[in-house]
């Protein structure tokens, strides 16, 4: 393999049990190479964000799921943070819960999440408030309140608050909250509370002791065997049951 500055691109990349993609055969540790390169057409395609290979792999039914290295890369560009190559490298396979682990901290920090909930567009609302936000907004509650954000917005409720975002969205609750996403958004929810998502989200679980130090904790994809749509979840013992509606 050539030294790191040579592959300027790292990202994520999902295949059948087989490790094909389009009926390519991958192998791990392989650089592989194509001459014609075309976004959705022809070339060597991954995922910059690593939750977005699950619009192209959803988790569940063997697949499998690899970090790589890119060069020659198109700027070709459309929904998601999908990019064609004329170089791939397939470094290492990751499993879904790592695919998650690191979702969450790209997904947040590339979507400005934190910069969004405290910018001047924020719609704000207080203890038992309701707050709400269209497309790409952002809306803030404070505990027991309700805030909603639509398509790519991003949701943050307080404790015993509910959070919810449409498609591509992001749902942050509090203890004891609620915090639910449409498809390919990410939700999390702490000590005592529950989440759902739609096709394609990251769910997060989170439990803490007094101190605020984690005791527990789960993520996991919506792959439709283990983690269903539109179902909420709570954890116990580390792992995701299902939770009252």
């Amino acid at each position: 393999m050539e030294k790191e500055k040579d592959w300027p691109v790292k990202g994520f990349k999902g295949f059948n049990k087989d490790l094909k993609c389009r009926d390519k055969q991958y192998t791990l540790g392989k650089d592989e190479r194509e001459e014609k390169i075309s976004l959705c057409n022809s070339g060597l395609h991954f995922c910059e964000n690593p939750h977005d290979i699950f619009n192209h792999y959803p988790a569940g039914n063997g697949n499998r799921f690899c970090e790589v290295e890119a060069n020659e890369v198109s700027d070709e560009k459309e929904g998601d943070s999908k990019r064609v190559a004329k170089r791939l490298f397939v470094k290492t396979e990751i499993s879904i819960v790592h695919i998650c682990k690191i979702a969450v901290s790209t997904f947040f920090e590339n979507f400005g999440f934190k910069s969004k909930i405290e910018s001047a567009d924020t719609n704000d609302a207080g203890n038992y408030g309701a707050a709400n936000a269209g497309d790409y907004g952002a809306a803030n509650a404070g505990d027991r309140g309700a805030a909603y954000a639509g398509n790519r917005g991003a949701a943050n409720a307080g404790n015993r608050g509910a959070a919810n975002a449409g498609d591509r969205g992001a749902a942050n609750a509090g203890d004891r909250g609620a915090a639910s996403v449409k498809k390919n958004g990410v939700a999390i929810s702490s000590t005592g509370g529950r989440v759902k998502g739609g096709e394609g989200s990251v769910l997060i679980l989170v439990n803490r002791d007094n101190d605020g130090n984690i005791i527990d904790f789960a993520a996991s994809a919506v792959d439709y065997v283990n983690i269903l749509p539109d179902t909420w979840y709570c954890l116990k013992d580390g792992k995701f049951v299902k939770a009252k509606q």
